[in-house]
């Protein structure tokens, strides 16, 4: 475990401890224990037939292609009510993933990126 794990850990068990909601998306099973211990529940999403940031329509599944910013949004909605958080935070997290998508080339309306 490298020092940014460690530290996101600790973090995430004091938030827990503080009495904070800490939703956290672990592809690797790092903080499997930490969320345990805390009396948290863990979702493998790899059951999964969707992953919730994929700009590529899965056709089996029924769901549309749509833009970039429709995909995270429909995303954000759907984590606010399994969450219960408002609209405030899904406006930051749909800024937050799209501000990520551009860093990386993402284009609204280019298929091709």
């Amino acid at each position: 475990m490298n020092g940014k794990t460690y530290l996101l850990r600790k973090l995430v068990a004091c938030l827990v401890g503080l009495g904070r909601c800490v939703v956290v998306f672990d592809y690797l099973g790092l903080f499997r224990d930490v969320v345990g211990g805390v009396g948290g529940v863990s979702v493998d999403v790899s059951r999964y037939p969707i992953h919730p940031f994929s700009l590529v329509a899965r056709r089996e599944c029924g769901l549309s292609s749509g833009a970039p910013s429709a995909r995270v949004r429909a995303f954000a909605e759907a984590l606010a009510t399994a969450m219960g958080v408002g609209v405030v935070q899904v406006g930051l997290l749909v800024e937050g993933v799209m501000r990520a998508f551009k860093a990386r080339g993402v284009r609204e309306g280019d298929p091709a990126t």
